[in-house]
């Protein structure tokens, strides 16, 4: 995977995870596969998948619908449904907006209900655990205005799941059209503001050694990078 960041357009990437989305729909391969190592292959491929999505700005791949309600599911179910949501967020952000901006805006609203509705789920095990204060860490990007704390939240699939749906939470912020004016816009800074240090906070905690967290801790501050605004307004 990181070795085609050489090639501009990530094709060789591109071609695997293709042939991997096609070898899956002909098996019938899905995240609510009953066997679970379809499954965890499933939700492997779909995490790079939306990476790769994000990077090269193209739709996800998948089309899969999940049956299972989210208030159904368990903590696990939580922590890789946030995945799926993503991947529809990453889809939001490559669609584009000219035409029917109010379809758009309203499509944006049904995907941060989706995001707001999976947050209020949420077990106390996604929470962050108390620590020790006075640790900070001083932010290289003076944007954030405000020194960074490391965020404890065990077990790290639930930190991986915090920072994942901050990291679609960016992808809204950034690509939803607006019919507001300053307001609108100081808000949305703000929600950015807030995501991108609960991102880097979690990757601050020892935490984010935990190898399987790495990726997706790498993911999650890519997006955490874009800390001004790009927000389209429509007239």
């Amino acid at each position: 995977m990181f070795g085609t960041a050489s090639t501009s357009d990530h094709s060789n990437w591109d071609r695997h995870l293709r042939g991997a989305f096609w070898i899956q729909r002909n098996s019938d391969t899905s995240g609510e596969s009953n066997d679970g190592l379809q499954r965890a292959v499933w939700w492997a491929w779909l995490r790079q998948d939306v990476w790769a999505a994000f990077r090269t700005g193209r739709p996800a791949l998948t089309i899969h619908q999940p049956r299972v309600p989210m208030a159904e599911l368990t903590s696990e179910g939580l922590a890789t449904r946030i995945i799926y949501i993503a991947a529809k967020c990453v889809q939001f952000a490559a669609t584009p907006k000219q035409g029917d901006i109010a379809g758009y805006i309203e499509a944006g609203e049904t995907l941060l209900r989706m995001l707001d509705a999976w947050k209020s789920l949420l077990p106390p095990s996604f929470e962050p655990i108390p620590i020790q204060s006075g640790h900070h860490v001083s932010s290289p990007n003076p944007a954030l205005e405000a020194n960074l704390t490391p965020i404890w939240i065990h077990p790290p699939a639930h930190a991986a799941a915090i920072q994942m749906y901050h990291f679609a939470r960016i992808i809204m912020v950034l690509n939803q059209p607006s019919t507001g004016g300053l307001n609108m816009y100081q808000t949305r800074f703000k929600l950015l503001r807030e995501s991108t240090s609960t991102i880097c906070g979690i990757a601050l905690a020892q935490q984010s050694q935990n190898s399987p967290s790495a990726f997706v801790c790498f993911q999650a501050i890519y997006a955490g990078l874009f800390t001004q605004p790009r927000v389209y307004y429509a007239n």
